[in-house]
Formats: structure tokens, C-alpha cells, sequence
């Protein structure tokens, strides 16, 4: 069949992991909060739990170079409007502004990180499945 000879699906990329890490630190709207990095109870806003989750990365440029970029696959995902809105803005401060508006729900913060998931993994799932000349 011409399905049969396809790779086995393979570990997630550590973008997704930590991505999924970060989503799932906020997952519930009582672990979120918005117009703070962080509570004194540990509700977090949305760059702070990428901030977090980058904590495991080896070392201090390594830890900033992928919270930028987990910041910036985040953000990628706003509405358009939104984002041409504050195209002045550098990722992380969209991303902050996102957040912390008065307009925004737990619930968009939260499609966010799965429409940023979702992209990752459909990007590193066609990689795998186009393999040209084989």
C-alpha cells in the first residue's frame, strides 16, 4: 500500500515539548493571571511560563535565544489585526500586551500555544513524510 513504508513518528521536538510544558503551566485559568509576570500564589502570565519552561535549557544564551523563540511562534499565532496593530512592537511585547489586554480570555491565550503546537508539529510531521529522491 502507499502508506506502508512511512517513518515511524518520532520524538517530539524540543520546541514542542517545552511549548507543551508552558501551555500546560497555564493550563487552568486559576494558574493564569494577567498584568503580572507572576502572583505570590504562582499564577503566571503567558511569558512568564515560556520563561519558566526555558529554565531547562544548558545554559544562560541558550535559555534566552529559546524563550525568544517559543515567544515569537507564540505571538505568531495573534489575529492579524492585532499583530499590525503593534508591528512596532518586538514579539515579546505583543506577547505581554496579548495577554494583559482587558479583551483577552484564558481561553485565547491558551489557543495560542496550541495553534503554535499544532504548526510545529505539522511542519516536523511533513518533514518527516516528504523525503524527496527516496
Amino acid at each position: 500500500m502507499p502508506f506502508d513504508n512511512l517513518p515511524e513518528p518520532s520524538q517530539p521536538s524540543r520546541e514542542v515539548q517545552l511549548l507543551r510544558l508552558a501551555r500546560d503551566s497555564i493550563g487552568r485559568q486559576r494558574f493564569w493571571t494577567q498584568g503580572r509576570w507572576m502572583t505570590p500564589d504562582g499564577r503566571m502570565c503567558a511569558v512568564m511560563a515560556i520563561r519558566q519552561v526555558c529554565t531547562h535549557c544548558l545554559d544562560r544564551t541558550e535559555r534566552r535565544q529559546m524563550a525568544r523563540r517559543l515567544i515569537w511562534l507564540v505571538q505568531r499565532e495573534m489575529p492579524l489585526g492585532r499583530r499590525i496593530m503593534m508591528c512596532w512592537m518586538t514579539s515579546r511585547q505583543r506577547l505581554i500586551w496579548f495577554n494583559d489586554s482587558r479583551n483577552t480570555t484564558h481561553r485565547q491565550v491558551m489557543g495560542l500555544f496550541n495553534l503554535a503546537i499544532e504548526r510545529l508539529e505539522w511542519r516536523e510531521m511533513s518533514a518527516v513524510v516528504y523525503q524527496p529522491g527516496v
